[in-house]
């Protein structure tokens, strides 16, 4: 639990991996004359999912090589206490632009991804 605790990441890059090869069995389910990776409209948003989760994980490779001392603040718990400190209407703008962020980069991966 604590290598978890220290590579957040790693849990969206394991999903995204579980993601790319269960997708193909799940395509088969939802159509049976699909390919193994048919890139249609069905599994665009999937494979867009895949991509996220996996920039997700390198955005926190990249914080725990680039930025030690933030890393280090998060895993202190040091984020919990400063998140107690703010306003209510401070913690409402702070989730709306996090998902506002998490929401654009889903659609910019979405488009990353070729129909044929």
């Amino acid at each position: 639990m604590n290598f978890l605790k220290n590579w957040q990441g790693l849990v969206s890059l394991v999903v995204a991996l579980i993601l790319f090869f269960v997708l193909p069995f799940g395509l088969r389910i939802i159509d049976p004359t699909a390919g193994a990776f048919d890139a249609g409209y069905i599994a665009r948003p999937f494979v867009a999912l895949i991509y996220l989760l996996v920039a997700d994980f390198a955005m926190w490779l990249m914080l725990w090589i680039s930025f030690r001392s933030l890393d280090k603040w998060c895993d202190a718990g040091s984020f919990n206490s400063d998140w107690t400190e703010l306003t209510p209407r401070g913690r409402i703008i702070t989730i709306c632009a996090v998902l506002a962020v998490e929401l654009l980069t889903f659609i910019a991966c979405l488009f990353a991804v070729p129909v044929a």
